[in-house]
C-alpha cells in the first residue's frame, strides 16, 4: 500500500546544481526500486490530506503525532538510519533530525570553487524509503545506508548476539524484507531492532464490546488437588508429543538466561517463577493446576502438528538449532512477572516475541515472553498469550479487521492470532471472518515449519482403518476425515467421540455407516459457552438405531470423524478450518472385531530410484473376507490402491538418503485387514553419468549418431538429453537412442557433445567428433 506522502519531501537548497539534486533523488529512487520495496515509478503528487501531514519547514510548527490512519509514528518504532558516506561528491554535513510524524532529514554539503561557500542540500525520507534505510539495504551507486552502532532507546537488540555475529542474516527469518516493510506499515505493534530483525510487542487487551463486563473467566486461584488434570509430580515434566524433533518449552518455574538479542542489560539474567497466587516461589496445588491447564491449552492449539509442547527443559540441544542440518530445535517461552516487562515494552504489554525466527541458527532471538503483569494470572489468558507469541516466532502475524489491529472474535469464537482471551473457542484462522485484514493460512504455514502428526487413519471414508489400541486419533486439517471399523454394534448402544484434551480446538461431528457405505446417521452437538474457559458441546454421540422392519441386521459398522464449525461467522459462529485436534472413541456396545481380510504375506520393498521403490507381496491365505483390493501408504501419507490381481506396485514420494516406512494391507470394500510394515533405506539422488556408446557414423552430408542410456542414472529415471554442435542445441527425448544430423558440410569436422538429464539436472558431457562425406 503506498505511503500517503511523497517519497522525497520538498527541500530548500542554496546554490544547488539541479543535476546533483536530481542525481541524488534518482539514486535513492533507483535503489529502492532495485530493493523491491518501492514500485519503479515516479511518486504521485501528495494528496491534500498528505500535504496537511507533511513536515513543516518553517515557522516552528510541530507535526501530528499520528499518521492519517491514526497509527503511532514510524519514528517511534524505527532507528533513525545514518548515511555515513558521501553522495556523488557530497559529504554528510549534519546529523539526521528526528521528526515525530515519520520522516528523517539529512543534510549534505559539497565544496564549490575556491573562494565560494559550500553548497548545502537537504533530503527527507518517508514511508517505505524510511523503512528501507532502517532495514540497512545497500543502495545503488555511491550512496549507502547503514545502521548506527549505538542503540535506540526502544531497541532491545543493542548488543551483538552471543555467537559474536553482527547483523542478523536474512535467512534467520521466515519473512522477506518486503514483507517486513509491509508489516511495519500496517501493524503498529511491530518493531525493528538495530540489526533489522522484526519483533512484536503485543499490548494488554481489554474485553471486546460485547463482553465489556467480562472477567478473566477463570476459576478461583484456590483450587483443590482433585482439580488437577494430571498427577502433581508430572507438572514440570508434561509432554504432548514425546520424541518429536520440534519443541515448545513453556518455562513457568523460573530460569537463568544468557546473552541474547534482547540483551541482559534490559532483561536481566535471573527470571522468576510464575506465581499466580502471589504467595512465593513454591507452587500450591491450585497453582500447579493452573500450570497444567496452561500446558494443556497450548498443547491443544498445536495438537495437529509434529511438535512437543512441554514443561520440562529440553536443554540447549533441544531448543537451539546448531546448523542447517540440525532438525532438533524449538522455542523457549518465559512465563511470569519478569522485570523485563518495563524495558521491553514500557510495562504495557502481555507478550513480546521476534517474528519468524523459530528455525533460526544460533537461537539469538530466544526467548519469547509472556508477562503475567499484563495478561493477568488466569490460565486461559496466559495460555492464549503463549500460543500467540509462539505463533509469531513461527512466522504468523496478527488477525485483525479493517478497523482494528486485533480481532477479538464474536460469539463463542476468536482467532489465536487475534485476541482469544475472552472466547471459549480459539482456533487458527485464514481470515475467513467478515472484514479480515490478514489472509495468512495459519495451518499451512505451521505445517511447513513443524510438520503434521502422522495420521492414524486415512483422509476419507474410503480409507477406513482399524481403531488404534488406545482409541485415540487426530484431525490434522479441515479436509481430514478419519474412519474406523467398529465391528458389530448392539442396537441402542451409543458411539461417543470426545476431545482427548482439555481446552480442545476440535468441534466434532460423526457419521455412522455400514461397511457397504449405507449411512445410518450423523451426530453433532451444539457448542455452548461452557464455563467461559472451555466450551461445552464439543463431543458427539450417536445411538445405533434398529433396522427397518423386515430388513436384515446392519452388520459391521464404521464411524467417520471430522471437525466442523457452527453456524456462520456473521451469526457468532465459526467454520471448520481451525477445528483440529485429538479425540477418543468410546463404543462399549461394539465388539471392535470386524470381519476382515487376512494379513499380507512376504511383503518386501526394493529400491528402484532415489525416491521410488517396488513393493511386492503375496495375497493373504486366511481371514474372514477375501481381498477386493490392496492399499499401500508411504511414510504415513494417504493410502494408494492396487488391483486385487496385483502382486507388486511401484511407489514414489520416498525420501532420498533416509529410511522410509511403507505400510501394506488388504481390504474388502471399506474394511481393512491387518497392516504389514516394511522399511527401505533410499540412496542419494545425483545427476546422471555420461551417456554410453556415443558414436557418429559419417554419411553424405550427414552424421548418424547413436548412444545408449548412462550406466549411472543418478538413481532417477532419465528425462532427456542435450545434444550440442556448434551453436545449435537439440533436445532428444528420454527414449531416444540416436539422431540424424543432415545438411552438413562435407569434409568439415563437427564437434558433438551429449549430456543426459534427470530430475537432479544435467550430467557431465561426452564429446566426440565426426566428419560428413561428400
Amino acid at each position: 500500500m503506498p505511503f500517503p506522502m511523497p517519497l522525497l519531501a520538498p527541500v530548500t537548497m542554496t546554490d544547488r546544481p539541479a543535476t546533483d539534486v536530481n542525481m541524488l533523488r534518482s539514486s535513492v529512487r533507483a535503489a529502492l526500486c532495485v530493493s523491491r520495496l518501492l514500485p519503479c515509478t515516479q511518486p504521485a503528487a501528495p494528496t491534500p490530506s498528505a500535504r496537511r501531514n507533511q513536515m513543516v519547514t518553517a515557522g516552528g510548527q510541530s507535526s501530528p503525532a499520528v499518521d492519517a490512519r491514526g497509527r503511532p509514528p514510524l519514528t517511534s518504532r524505527l532507528r533513525p538510519p545514518s548515511l555515513p558516506l558521501g553522495v556523488a561528491g557530497w559529504r554528510a554535513a549534519q546529523t539526521a533530525r528526528h521528526f515525530p510524524h515519520g520522516a528523517f532529514t539529512y543534510t549534505f554539503a559539497r565544496p564549490n570553487r575556491p573562494g565560494t561557500k559550500e553548497t548545502w542540500m537537504s533530503l527527507s525520507l518517508r514511508g517505505r524509503a524510511l523503512i528501507a534505510t532502517t532495514l540497512g539495504l545497500a543502495l545503488a551507486g555511491p550512496m549507502r545506508v547503514a545502521l548506527p552502532a549505538d542503540a535506540a532507546v526502544d531497541d532491545p537488540a543493542a548488543a551483538p548476539s552471543p555467537s559474536g555475529a553482527g547483523r542478523i542474516d536474512a535467512s534467520d527469518s521466515t519473512l522477506s524484507r518486503p514483507q517486513v516493510a509491509r508489516l511495519l506499515e500496517k501493524d503498529s505493534t511491530m518493531r525493528l531492532d538495530s540489526r533489522g530483525a522484526l519483533y512484536v510487542v503485543d499490548p494488554v487487551r481489554t474485553p471486546p464490546r460485547d463482553l465489556a463486563t467480562a472477567t478473566t473467566r477463570t476459576e478461583s486461584l484456590t483450587r483443590s488437588s482433585s482439580s488437577l488434570l494430571y498427577p502433581t509430580g508430572d507438572t514440570f515434566s508434561l509432554h504432548s508429543r514425546p520424541g518429536a524433533t520440534k519443541t515448545i518449552f513453556l518455562d513457568v518455574d523460573g530460569t537463568t538466561l544468557g546473552e541474547t538479542a534482547w540483551t541482559l542489560a534490559k532483561t536481566g539474567s535471573s527470571q522468576p517463577a510464575w506465581d499466580p497466587a502471589g504467595d512465593g516461589a513454591s507452587f500450591s496445588a491450585g497453582e500447579l493446576a493452573k500450570v497444567q491447564e496452561v500446558w494443556a491449552s497450548v498443547a491443544a492449539d498445536y495438537e495437529a502438528f509434529d511438535v512437543d509442547v512441554t514443561t520440562e527443559d529440553p536443554g540447549t540441544a533441544g531448543l537451539v538449532r546448531s546448523d542447517a542440518d540440525d532438525t532438533a530445535y524449538g522455542i523457549h517461552v518465559v512465563i511470569g512477572a519478569s522485570s523485563a516487562w518495563g524495558p521491553l515494552c514500557s510495562s504495557s504489554c502481555g507478550g513480546v516475541a521476534y517474528v519468524g525466527t523459530y528455525a533460526e541458527i544460533g537461537g539469538s532471538h530466544q526467548p519469547a515472553w509472556v508477562f503475567t503483569q499484563g495478561t493477568g494470572n488466569s490460565a486461559k489468558s496466559v495460555a492464549e498469550a503463549a500460543s500467540h507469541e509462539v505463533g509469531h516466532t513461527l512466522g504468523l502475524t496478527h488477525d485483525g479487521t479493517r478497523s482494528a489491529g486485533y480481532y477479538s472474535g464474536s460469539g463463542l469464537w476468536a482467532p489465536i492470532m487475534g485476541v482469544g482471551y475472552y472466547r471459549p473457542v480459539s482456533q487458527w484462522s485464514r481470515g475467513s471472518y467478515p472484514g479480515a485484514n490478514n489472509r495468512q493460512d495459519d495451518v499451512l504455514l505451521l505445517s511447513r515449519m513443524l510438520g503434521y502428526r502422522d495420521d492414524e487413519a486415512g483422509v476419507s471414508f474410503a480409507d477406513t482403518s482399524l481403531l488404534p489400541d488406545d482409541h485415540v486419533g487426530t484431525i490434522t486439517s479441515y479436509r481430514d476425515r478419519d474412519a474406523f471399523a467398529l465391528g458389530a454394534c448392539d442396537v441402542g448402544s451409543t458411539v461417543t467421540v470426545s476431545p482427548a484434551t482439555w481446552a480442545s480446538d476440535l468441534d466434532i461431528v460423526i457419521t455412522v455407516r455400514t461397511t457397504k457405505g449405507v449411512r445410518l446417521g450423523s451426530s453433532y452437538t451444539v457448542t455452548t459457552t461452557g464455563d467461559g474457559v472451555t466450551a461445552a458441546g464439543l463431543a458427539a454421540a450417536y445411538t445405533i438405531p434398529a433396522p427397518a422392519s423386515g430388513k436384515p441386521p446392519w452388520g459391521d459398522l464404521v464411524v467417520e470423524i471430522s471437525g466442523r464449525g457452527q453456524n456462520s461467522y456473521s451469526s457468532g459462529g465459526y467454520d471448520a478450518y481451525g477445528s483440529l485436534g485429538s479425540y477418543v472413541v468410546d463404543a462399549p456396545g461394539c465388539n471392535l472385531e470386524p470381519l476382515m481380510p487376512g494379513a499380507m504375506n512376504d511383503v518386501t520393498a526394493t529400491v528402484l530410484y532415489a525416491d521410488a521403490a517396488t513393493v511386492a507381496w503375496t495375497p493373504p491365505t486366511d481371514g474372514d473376507l477375501a481381498p477386493t483390493a490392496y492399499k499401500i501408504s508411504v511414510n504415513g501419507a494417504s493410502w494408494r490402491t492396487a488391483s486385487v490381481r496385483a502382486t507388486s506396485m511401484v511407489v514414489g514420494g520416498l525420501k532420498p538418503l533416509s529410511t522410509n516406512s511403507i505400510r501394506v494391507r488388504a481390504v474388502n470394500g471399506l474394511v481393512p485387514g491387518p497392516t504389514e510394515t516394511v522399511s527401505v533405506t533410499m540412496p542419494a539422488l545425483t545427476v546422471p553419468g555420461v551417456p554410453a556408446s556415443f558414436a557418429a557414423t559419417p554419411g553424405t552430408g550427414q552424421l548418424a549418431l547413436t548412444w545408449s542410456k548412462p550406466d549411472d542414472t543418478g538413481n532417477a529415471p532419465i528425462l532427456g538429453y542435450k545434444l550440442t554442435t556448434g551453436s545449435k542445441v537439440y533436445a532428444p527425448s528420454a527414449a531416444s537412442v540416436g539422431a540424424l544430423l543432415r545438411f552438413l558440410t562435407a569434409g568439415t569436422e563437427y564437434t558433438l557433445t551429449l549430456q543426459a538429464r534427470n530430475k537432479a539436472g544435467y550430467g557431465p558431457a561426452l564429446t566426440i567428433t565426426g566428419t560428413p562425406t561428400s
